[in-house]
């Protein structure tokens, strides 16, 4: 269907958008004639306020430029280039003050919230490798998370503007579009292996469910978590969640990763990969995964020791109803602190939270050891806590502090639950610190 430069009718984007799409997940490359052609195409035809309509000389509307942003970064067009900036300005425009989105801001039909919208808008932002809900994607105090739950119905369907609107033949479109969403999953769903030139396959929950952080000299560049067999596995994933590009070259000895994001392999800086703060002695394809790791991938020089080593406290909760002193330690050879509880224990436990109200516990970090160490920090488990913990009063994923040798600080680390949300149960994770030394 590729003809003068664009995919299907000359006269519509949509198509080109979901193309471009497709092809991903078929695992044609990037670099493919059709996909470089039609992402000429989708971009040339940006809206002057950012956004995408689905033919041309339509308005925009928040469906097709969610769509249009996942299929621009899913080849490569970064998240920082304008027309990127200019779309998500844009869908921020089609934000309401209940958290949800509409389909068209400027719509005279009217501006309510809907399930589709949300949908598509908080894929997007995972393609982005953002949450639904920093702070830029929060409005009136709510997220299209908590919008979007509030429209399911009793039976599992989700209405398109309320839980209790009744079934009709596009509610099976609507819900599938919710499922994804919520499952914190962006498009293409399962790409192929042709992006970006390396192999994996992203999103298909084989393998175990692992964490992941990507990193250079001026901090994270990429995080989250995926299901993967073994460590090279999870840069695929990375780069889909995330909207970069990445390219690994294959040698005698096996694979190497040497390109991810803007990052790209020389003389003296290399990508280099830990499980769990250590560095293994096998190459990335070879790791085999467990449940639960934690894997770090750093550009810089070699030898690197991953001290970005970590320490983790258990996190739990009971959301919409009603230990010992030793705390969580770690050492290494450039590294010693410890994360201590006030009450004790390595189990940072919020008990019963209801929506709209919030607990807060403190942590104090200390570097026993006798050079300066710089801190971050990594939540993995349940949503609630990806979405909902902040320490010091930001989100958890602003963290960071430095600590001289021998110096101590308290964070204050708090679970705030929204007043619209209503997913109630016992929730759990895990809070990781993690400290470098200070160079």
């Amino acid at each position: 269907f590729a003809a003068g430069g664009q995919i299907g009718d000359i006269n519509t984007y949509n198509d080109d958008i979901w193309g471009v799409l497709a092809l991903s997940a078929a695992g044609e490359a990037s670099s493919d004639s059709v996909i470089q052609d039609s992402k000429t195409f989708i971009i040339s035809n940006q809206n002057i306020d950012g956004g995408w309509g689905w033919a041309v000389g339509q308005g925009s509307d928040s469906n097709d430029t969610a769509s249009a942003v996942s299929a621009l970064l899913q080849v490569g067009v970064p998240k920082t280039d304008a027309v990127i900036v200019n779309a998500v300005n844009y869908l921020k425009t089609a934000q309401n003050t209940d958290g949800g989105f509409t389909y068209d801001p400027v719509s005279q039909w009217g501006t309510a919230s809907d399930a589709n919208s949300d949908a598509w808008v908080i894929s997007a932002i995972y393609k982005l490798g953002e949450s639904p809900a920093d702070a830029g994607w929060t409005k009136g105090g709510y997220t299209a998370v908590d919008h979007l739950n509030s429209l399911q119905n009793a039976d599992g369907y989700f209405g398109y503007q309320s839980a209790a609107d009744a079934a009709n033949s596009f509610s099976p479109d609507t819900t599938a579009q919710a499922v994804i969403a919520l499952s914190g999953k962006s498009y293409p769903v399962m790409p192929g292996s042709g992006n970006g030139g390396g192999s994996g396959s992203s999103n298909n929950q084989t393998g175990v469910h692992v964490y992941y952080k990507f990193e250079n000299g001026s901090g994270p560049v990429c995080q989250g978590d995926t299901y993967a067999e073994d460590a090279m596995e999870v840069v695929a994933d990375a780069a889909v969640d995330c909207g970069l590009t990445y390219h690994i070259t294959q040698f005698s000895f096996g694979p190497m990763l040497d390109g991810f994001g803007s990052d790209t392999a020389t003389s003296i800086d290399f990508w280099l990969y830990a499980v769990n703060f250590v560095s293994p002695d096998i190459g990335a394809v070879d790791y085999l995964l467990q449940e639960g790791d934690y894997v770090i991938w750093h550009f810089g020089p070699w030898p690197w020791d991953p001290a970005s080593s970590g320490t983790s406290l258990e996190l739990s909760a009971t959301v919409g109803s009603s230990s010992n002193s030793n705390g969580s330690q770690t050492h290494n050879n450039s590294v010693s602190f410890s994360a201590n509880i006030a009450s004790g224990g390595n189990s940072l436990g919020f008990g019963n939270v209801s929506p709209g109200s919030s607990n807060q516990k403190t942590v104090t970090l200390h570097n026993s050891g006798q050079s300066g160490i710089h801190f971050e920090s990594y939540v993995s488990g349940d949503d609630v806590f990806k979405n909902y913990l902040n320490i010091n009063n930001n989100s958890w994923r602003n963290f960071s502090t430095n600590l001289d040798g021998g110096a101590s600080e308290d964070e204050v680390v708090k679970l705030q639950i929204p007043s619209g949300y209503n997913n109630s149960g016992t929730k759990n994770g895990n809070l990781i610190f993690w400290g470098a030394p200070i160079q």
